[in-house]
C-alpha cells in the first residue's frame, strides 16, 4: 500500500487538519490518503485534498518518500489555488491555517512533526 501527504500553503501559512478518528484523535497533521487503483500520487493528492478538506490545490513537487505506519508515503508540496474549505467531518474535527511556528506548538502527529522539522527550510 502507498499514500500521500499533502502541505498546502497559502501566502506564509499552511493548512493543517485535527483528526477525528482514533487512534490519532486530537491530532493535528496534513491531508493525507492512500493511492487508490488506477491513480498516480499526484492524482491522489488532488483527490484527497479534495475530498478531505473542498479546495483545489497546484502541485508544486514532491519533498521526500518515507515510510509511516509501515506505508510508503509520498510528501508533497502544493499551493492553495480555489475553494472554500468544507472539512469532511467523518475525518476532521478542525481545519485551520498556521504559520510554520504556529504549527510546532499544535499537538502533532508525529510523523508529521518530524518531517515538518526536517523540511522546514524548503517549505
Amino acid at each position: 500500500m502507498k499514500g500521500i501527504a499533502v502541505v498546502i500553503k497559502k501566502g506564509i501559512e499552511y493548512l493543517v487538519i485535527q483528526q477525528s478518528k482514533k487512534p490519532y484523535k486530537g491530532y493535528w497533521g496534513l491531508v493525507h490518503g492512500t493511492i487508490e487503483s488506477g491513480e498516480n500520487e499526484e492524482t491522489t493528492v488532488k483527490r484527497e485534498v479534495s475530498e478531505e478538506v473542498g479546495i483545489e490545490v497546484k502541485i508544486i513537487k514532491k519533498l521526500a518518500t518515507s515510510y509511516v505506519d509501515n506505508i510508503e508515503t509520498g510528501w508533497w508540496l502544493t499551493e492553495y489555488e480555489s475553494g472554500k474549505i468544507k472539512p469532511d467531518i467523518s475525518e476532521i474535527s478542525k481545519c485551520e491555517y498556521f504559520t510554520l511556528n504556529q504549527i510546532f506548538n499544535l499537538k502533532l502527529f508525529p510523523p508529521t512533526k518530524e518531517f515538518l522539522q526536517k523540511h522546514k527550510n524548503f517549505l
